[in-house]
């Protein structure tokens, strides 16, 4: 039995029992809207006095987790238990995002003929067929580009053609499709630069061969071509919302420190405002307004107002960014930075722009990476990108919205059993399945 099965196990016997008594009035999925039969009248629902189930791996644990059911303190419950287990409707759901359509006839009929009994296991086999379907690659492909926000490769840079933007979302899926560790993202340093033939429904491997060691998505050219700006910094907002699933914008480019330190350095004092755990120093400015970076100007990342410290955000930046200042605008590393500083003449930028002298480059505080290699070890060991990961991956089972272009947050507290099984299998597919599998995804 697979982990995704284990995981659901515990709390099947119980919501099955549940289907029989909750609701009223429900619409029977196996019937065509407007029958009169579509209709079941259903006993007055019970309310559940367990508030939640210890074995379900995203659903609340009491009276007193905000994520999941009420508690058998609370004598009215709410929707989420209410909520009764229906498998019909979870096909429906599970089909629609897995395969891009509905249930088949025969499936349908298959789940409706299904003793109730061993529903869970009918429904558990077929998610598993519809996972090994072709047009569940198709639909990673769909998931990938969005949240790496790159569609189509008809773009040109300069009269040349602009690499292909197809190849980050095509090697994030295929390591989803083929249950590869997750960490291949960050890590891997062959075929990263995959295409999928529509034909023959398989996965073309291919090297990204723009000048540097491969380290998953971390090299792709598309992604640095893409992403190409001043001073490195929308390359770092891209893997920054990308992998850290906070908004880059306000207090989501902070990097988290729980107990900050107030401003000191260059004259500048404002006691309550810099929550960075870098010291400010730490990062290039225009300290007695002479730059340290060869330039006649600089950016001065000491600047600050009432409500805007810019070194909160630019202390974690500024170490971030050197390391994805080296691609060109098609992506090709090379020797120097290819970015340029947005001061008069908008000269290529060098490593006082960003950091002072010996200054060590790093993913976050305490986290440091010379090199992209490096970098990807460190973000696949950092819980907040384990975490973040699990979070997108949710997000597209419960069909919610993207978790920083919409703001829907997930505390870690409902995925916290999803985030134990990457780390103990290591594939975002089990951890799909088992998403699919929960009693949260098949009830209603």
């Amino acid at each position: 039995m697979d982990r995704g099965k284990v995981i659901i196990r515990g709390v099947v016997a119980a919501s099955v029992a549940l289907f029989a008594t909750y609701g009223c009035e429900r619409p029977n999925p196996y019937k065509l809207t407007g029958d009169a039969s579509a209709q079941e009248d259903c006993p007055p629902a019970t309310p559940n006095p367990t508030g939640g189930n210890g074995n379900n791996p995203s659903g609340g644990q009491g009276a007193n987790d905000p994520t999941g059911g009420q508690g058998a303190s609370i004598p009215d419950p709410g929707e989420l238990d209410a909520r009764v287990i229906d498998y019909g409707e979870a096909l429906r759901t599970a089909s629609l995002k897995l395969v891009g359509n509905l249930p088949t006839a025969n499936q349908i009929d298959a789940m409706a003929n299904e003793p109730e009994a061993t529903q869970p296991d009918q429904y558990a086999s077929m998610v598993d067929e519809m996972l090994s379907d072709p047009l569940f690659t198709v639909r990673m492909l769909e998931y990938w580009r969005n949240v790496f926000k790159m569609y189509g490769d008809d773009v040109e840079i300069e009269m040349q053609p602009a690499p292909s933007r197809e190849t980050a979302p095509t090697f994030a899926t295929r390591i989803v499709v083929e249950g590869r560790p997750w960490t291949d993202l960050l890590t891997a340093t062959t075929d990263t630069c995959p295409t999928y033939d529509e034909a023959s429904e398989s996965f073309v491997s291919a090297e990204c061969d723009n000048q540097i060691v491969p380290a998953g998505v971390l090299t792709d050219p598309g992604i640095h071509s893409l992403y190409w700006g001043n001073l490195a910094f929308r390359r770092n907002r891209f893997f920054h919302e990308t992998f850290l699933c906070r908004n880059a914008n306000a207090s989501g480019g902070a990097e988290p420190v729980s107990d900050p330190s107030p401003v000191g350095g260059c004259g500048i004092e404002s006691p309550s405002n810099y929550v960075s755990p870098w010291p400010i120093t730490s990062i290039a400015g225009a300290c007695d307004e002479v730059c340290t970076n060869g330039n006649a100007e600089c950016v001065n990342f000491y600047e600050y107002n009432t409500t805007v410290v810019c070194a909160n955000c630019h202390a974690t930046w500024n170490h971030r960014a050197p390391l994805f200042a080296n691609f060109d605008r098609f992506g090709d590393f090379q020797s120097s930075p290819q970015v340029l500083v947005p001061v008069s003449g908008s000269p290529f930028a060098v490593q006082g722009d960003w950091l002072p002298d010996n200054e060590p480059t790093a993913w976050k505080y305490n986290m440091p990476a010379a090199d992209l290699t490096e970098l990807g070890n460190v973000m696949k060991d950092d819980e907040e990108v384990q975490y973040c990961m699990v979070k997108r991956m949710w997000n597209y089972a419960m069909s919610r919205g993207d978790i920083v272009i919409n703001e829907t947050p997930v505390p870690n507290s409902v995925v916290e059993d999803y985030h134990q099984l990457m780390m103990t299998d290591g594939s975002l597919k089990e951890v799909l399945k088992a998403m699919l599998l929960s009693d949260d995804f098949v009830s209603f």
